[in-house]
């Protein structure tokens, strides 16, 4: 049986030596640890009446926001053109509205980005309900805003064909609308759109609704219908009433 030789003092003193080492170095480590902690947190803290201050106004935007959304109408109505004051008289009676110049080639054609007339809910009130039906004021208002859109993109398509600035897929439409539809009378200096545009709407098309909607802008003036005779065929147009 063989016995076990103890270390020397010298040895054990070593080891405790770099134990102790080993542990103040750990020590230290976490105490920088948590001296960073500690830092974070008063500069957050500091910084905490100013991120407070900032979400109490973003509260108050928001609620004035949600205001103003409330009380702000889908649509808004157009302003009329302020007529211009002649020879220094003031008198404006029988004024002409103010019209900007038309650039060549312009002169036949329609005021491209005019502001539609929307219908009021007082307005859509006075029709008859089995005219209005179901229809409200903006859901009118939006297929108008459509009509505007297709007039807008027509009178473009003519403009650029007249100028020669239109190919690829749209230059035989466009010369074909510039030379053989916006030449014909009844759409002269007029925001027009063909039947044929309303099958690429949205909110407008030539179904039962739709017609609908076109027979209450159309009795409360905001459109009217010409029939032109294109190379033989009649194509049914509606004129939007400024």
């Amino acid at each position: 049986m063989s016995l076990s030789i103890p270390p020397r003092p010298d040895a054990s003193a070593a080891l405790y030596k770099d134990d102790l080492v080993a542990l103040e170095s750990r020590v230290r480590e976490l105490e920088g640890r948590v001296r960073g902690v500690r830092e974070q947190l008063a500069r957050d803290r500091a910084a905490l009446p100013a991120a407070q201050a900032v979400i109490r106004a973003a509260t108050l935007q928001q609620r004035q926001l949600e205001h103003v959304e409330a009380c702000l109408p889908t649509f808004l109505p157009s302003l009329p053109p302020t007529p211009p004051v002649h020879g220094g008289r003031g008198d404006t009676a029988n004024a002409e509205p103010a019209r900007r110049p038309r650039a060549p080639g312009q002169e036949n054609c329609a005021e491209p980005n005019a502001v539609p007339r929307y219908i009021s809910s007082a307005e859509l009130e006075s029709l008859s309900s089995y005219m209005r039906g179901r229809l409200t004021a903006d859901r009118v208002n939006q297929s108008l805003d459509e009509l505007a859109a297709h007039a807008a993109r027509n009178a473009a398509l003519v403009l650029a064909a007249r100028r020669g600035r239109v190919a690829g897929a749209d230059k035989r439409h466009g010369m074909w609308l510039a030379y053989s539809v916006a030449i014909k009378e009844p759409l002269r200096g007029q925001r027009w759109v063909l039947e044929s545009d309303l099958k690429t709407g949205n909110a407008l098309k030539l179904d039962k609704s739709g017609k609908a909607i076109l027979t209450v802008l159309r009795h409360l003036g905001r459109i009217s219908e010409a029939r032109v005779s294109v190379e033989g065929t009649t194509l049914l147009a509606i004129l939007l009433q400024d």
